[in-house]
């Protein structure tokens, strides 16, 4: 145990103090929680904000804190969402979308009073990679256990292999901010070699989980890391390096032409494309044409209510009711929510409100970028990508990753 822990530089970190056991376990239990539970998400994050009772430095460091903007953007974006009680008529739908909003309150000061050592983020990484190893051996599972008619079946309607209870675009998303950050760690020069080798390797096998899952976001987010990545940082990196950068995308596309769960992925979403374009009424069996028809949904909406939107707490019922008018066939578990996080935001809070609170939203990237954060900054921005697609900021999985980017970016020391 004690040379696994030597040859991938874990180091071993106590907290002391009742708030740091609680901030501790609380991360642990959210990155975990990410691949493998929501009640683990949910239970960390309760756990990190419960901890600034128990540090004598939060009322002083809140007054800290109050002046970093990164802090404020969650701040603000937290009451516009909690203010919104007061254009609520539906309370069960206000309670369902603003709870979680609360800890953009409390979560990063509680990462702000927690001081462990610089090496911390590195044990964070490693659970990360054991929670994901785990998560992929269960999804290959199906693979190599299950017929390739089975599999086939899966995915020519628009399935996948099982994640293991975390939604499979979720998954893949996670997947793509590992290819980073080991991407990251295999070409930064304060390495060892032989630690380079194992982030090497690690990178390319979770490259190869996104390609078999055939997730189309999560891939798309690992070519834009990789090829974004390669472009800002050329004159940094060796020839080597780079050649083996060039290898895997080659090896990448190779991989996108000749799975067959990457191509039954991608003719089903053409297929479900095609049924969108020739009858969106009848399209609601199909994934993309559900997301395409909500975004439809969002801009009537916003065409409604232009300048104050229809409130957070009504926008389930401004959607159900475009949805009868027009898409009267569709059942009522198909009444989606807007399924871009930017629609979403001006169709609640309409065009000034909404437009403010995105920028709001997108402004954590500029903060990392001007910080030097890279790997926040790339995560971030791909992470941002993703929103146009999906408003991932309603959901446990969003506001966990949102979280633990905002604390990791108001610690100067872990860059």
């Amino acid at each position: 145990m004690y040379k696994v822990a030597f040859i991938l530089n874990i180091k071993t970190y106590i907290p002391t103090s009742l708030s740091d056991v609680l901030t501790t376990i609380g991360i642990y239990l959210i990155i975990i929680g990410l691949f493998l539970s929501n009640a683990m998400k949910s239970i960390g994050i309760i756990a990190v904000c419960v901890s600034i009772l128990f540090n004598n430095q939060s009322i002083k460091n809140s007054k800290i804190i109050l002046k970093n903007a990164l802090y404020l953007s969650a701040i603000c974006i937290a009451c516009v969402y909690i203010f919104s009680i007061f254009r609520a008529t539906d309370y069960f739908t206000y309670w369902n979308l603003a709870n979680s909003k609360i800890a953009y309150l409390f979560f990063p000061l509680a990462i702000y009073n927690f001081s462990p050592p610089v090496h911390f983020w590195r044990t964070c990484l490693w659970i990360a990679v054991t929670a994901a190893l785990f998560q992929s051996a269960y999804s290959l599972y199906y693979l190599f256990f299950y017929s390739s008619e089975t599999i086939a079946a899966l995915y020519s309607t628009g399935n996948i292999i099982d994640t293991f209870k975390i939604h499979h675009v979720q998954i893949s998303i996670l997947y793509s901010l590992l290819v980073l950050i080991l991407i990251y760690l295999f070409i930064n020069e304060n390495e060892k070699k032989a630690h380079k080798i194992i982030y090497g390797i690690l990178a390319a096998w979770f490259f190869f989980m996104l390609h078999i899952l055939a997730v189309r976001s999560g891939i798309l987010l690992s070519y834009f890391f990789i090829i974004f990545y390669l472009i800002t940082s050329v004159k940094k990196i060796s020839r080597k390096q780079f050649a083996l950068a060039l290898i895997g995308i080659v090896t990448g596309i190779t991989m996108l032409c000749t799975f067959k769960t990457v191509q039954q992925r991608f003719h089903y979403l053409k297929y479900d494309y095609q049924q969108y374009l020739e009858n969106k009424h009848t399209a609601i069996e199909y994934t993309d044409s559900r997301r395409l028809i909500s975004i439809g949904v969002g801009l009537e909406i916003i065409q409604e209510n232009k300048w104050l939107g229809c409130g957070l707490a009504n926008i389930n019922r401004a959607c159900a009711e475009i949805y009868r008018k027009k898409y009267p066939t569709f059942a009522k578990d198909y009444y989606y929510l807007p399924h871009s996080q930017f629609i979403f935001f001006i169709a609640c809070f309409g065009i000034p409100l909404g437009l403010l609170v995105c920028l709001l939203f997108i402004f954590p990237a500029t903060y990392f970028l001007k910080q030097k954060k890279y790997v926040l900054f790339f995560s971030y921005l791909g992470l941002l990508l993703f929103a146009t697609w999906d408003a991932w900021l309603g959901t446990l999985f969003g506001n966990s990753l949102y979280l633990l980017l905002i604390g990791a970016g108001i610690k100067k020391q872990w860059n």
